[in-house]
Order: structure tokens, then C-alpha cells, then sequence
């Protein structure tokens, strides 16, 4: 089902109305790759839509099964959303990962490069990141990821919690996770109860930064 396109008031975002619900959504124009159709799907009733950048022409020529195989399904979700992205090619830890989000009630979603990493953030702020390493050595999508998550605004960057999973790592090591650009590190071990620690960790983030918000907060209302 195509939505309703209104793209000529922003050039930066394509305007589409739900034809299930009529809600209004603005996607970033960076998000519609050039010459294709993404499909969006209405987080309020679940209707799927097909997007495609007018400002765009068409492509004149025929398209692949490859081509179509590369179309992407975008997803946006309400801003307070438990959505986690999981990065993670060992199926028994993916498995136990997932358990364990689920009773956090928590929504995961994989994740498997850099770059769709940082499309699908272009989309929504996941409030949770976990990416899971297979074997001794970090591999180039992994460090690709990482060095994409630190290059996002501090604003984002606040609002997610991002977990690296290695042989090495160790939920006490603050140290650590750090240097690597983490909020916390843990070993393929601690997957059994990453729930408990996933929830007392992320609270004791929020609690720290408390105080910051507080103060942003004050500060915009100062400038109002």
C-alpha cells in the first residue's frame, strides 16, 4: 500500500500520511535510497507503506531479483519504544540474548554493519545496543559499528546504552569498556543473567546523568 507523499515543504524530509490511520510522519530523505522504494511500517496500526523520494526519477531500466532482494524495510517506532539492535553470529548466544531481552521487554532487531547501523539511527535513537563477538578477535564490522556509535552527538549518544560481549570482558572493568568506546563489557558467561545486569546497569547510568538533565532542562527554559 503506498501512503500519501508530500515532499516539496522540506527538502530534507519526505511528508507521508498512513492511509490506515492518517498519522503523519516525516522521513529523512537520506533514508529513501536513490531510484528505489522503502517500506515503512506504521508503528500506530501496523500498515505498510511503500515510499519512494519523488524528487527522484524512477529507474527507466528493469530491476534485478538482486535489486529487489537489497530493498530495505524501514521501521520507525514511538519515541519511548524498548527496541534493542543486536549484532551477534554465534545462534546460541543470539538465542539466549533474545531470552534475555524479552523478559526485559524488550523488542531486538539485528544488526549487521556499520553503515545499517547508522542508517537505522538516522530512523530512531535505540535506547540499547548489543554487539556480541565471535571468537578471540573483533572483526572489521564489529570495529566498523563501534566506530560509528562514537562518532554519533552526545545527545544521542546519552540515550543509549551500548554493550560489547567478548571472551575478555569483564562488567567491572569501567576501564575497559571505556577505551573501547562502551557503557559496559561482559563475557559470553554473564549471558545467563544479562537481564539483572543489563537492568542495574542501565538504572545506574540514568541516575548519573540525573543531574545533567535536570540541568538542560532549566537551561531551556531559561532561553524560552
Amino acid at each position: 500500500m503506498t501512503g500519501k507523499i508530500d515532499s516539496q515543504k522540506d527538502q530534507g524530509t519526505i511528508k507521508v500520511t498512513c492511509p490506515g490511520c492518517d498519522k503523519v510522519y516525516k522521513i529523512p530523505r537520506e533514508s529513501v535510497p536513490a531510484g528505489k522504494k522503502v517500506t515503512v511500517t506504521c508503528p500506530k496500526c501496523k500498515t505498510k507503506m511503500e515510499v519512494r523520494d519523488d524528487h527522484i526519477p524512477p529507474p527507466t531500466t528493469t530491476v534485478s531479483e538482486d535489486a529487489k532482494k537489497e530493498q530495505r524495510t524501514v521501521e520507525y517506532f514511538d519515541s519511548d519504544a524498548k527496541v534493542a539492535l543486536v549484532a551477534c553470529r554465534d545462534p546460541l548466544s543470539l538465542i539466549q540474548i533474545e531470552k534475555e531481552l524479552k523478559a526485559m521487554g524488550y523488542e531486538n532487531r539485528d544488526v549487521a554493519t556499520g553503515e545499517e547501523l547508522k542508517e537505522r539511527f538516522n530512523l530512531f535513537t535505540y535506547p540499547l545496543v548489543i554487539l556480541s563477538q565471535r571468537g578471540p578477535d573483533m572483526d572489521s564490522e564489529l570495529r566498523n559499528m563501534l566506530e560509528a556509535l562514537s562518532k554519533f552527538p552526545p545527545e544521542v549518544r546519552r540515550k543509549t546504552f551500548v554493550v560489547y560481549i567478548h571472551l575478555g570482558g569483564n562488567r567491572f572493568d569501567s576501564l575497559q569498556a571505556f577505551s573501547m568506546g562502551c557503557d559496559l563489557t561482559l563475557s559470553p558467561l554473564d549471558l545467563t543473567n544479562l537481564s539483572s545486569i543489563l537492568k542495574s546497569e542501565m538504572a545506574e547510568k540514568e541516575e548519573l546523568l540525573k543531574p545533567f538533565y535536570e540541568m538542560a532542562k532549566k537551561a531551556e527554559g531559561v532561553e524560552q
